[in-house]
């Protein structure tokens, strides 16, 4: 998660990260690692090592459900352990509307 945190600081994002609890993750509203604000945008973000098809029906319908306000979006980020040209390397899904779109 770190990582995710380091590029949205870069991209201008002040960032609040669900905080951990010993064998009790506490995501906010149970689905987001990250909450990154900036000007005109807000990304709700979960980072996670494995794809989001194997994070089960009931979180992927969860996040699909979950209702945003316009300028804000819900994101996948599954962080795939390598770096290219010394930077971290992500898929990014982006959820609209209850559908899955690959970003990178």
């Amino acid at each position: 998660m770190n990582l995710a945190v380091e590029v949205l600081e870069k991209q201008g994002y002040q960032i609040e990260k669900a905080k951990k609890v010993k064998f009790q993750p506490q995501d906010f509203f149970g689905l987001f690692d990250i909450i990154a604000v900036k000007e005109g945008s807000l990304k709700l973000v979960q980072v996670s090592t494995c794809p989001i098809y194997n994070k089960g029906a009931e979180f992927r319908q969860k996040m699909k459900d979950f209702p945003i306000p316009p300028g804000c979006s819900k994101e996948y980020w599954q962080y795939m352990d390598k770096m290219e040209w010394g930077k971290p390397v992500f898929n990014i899904r982006l959820i609209i509307n209850g559908e899955e779109k690959k970003v990178c």
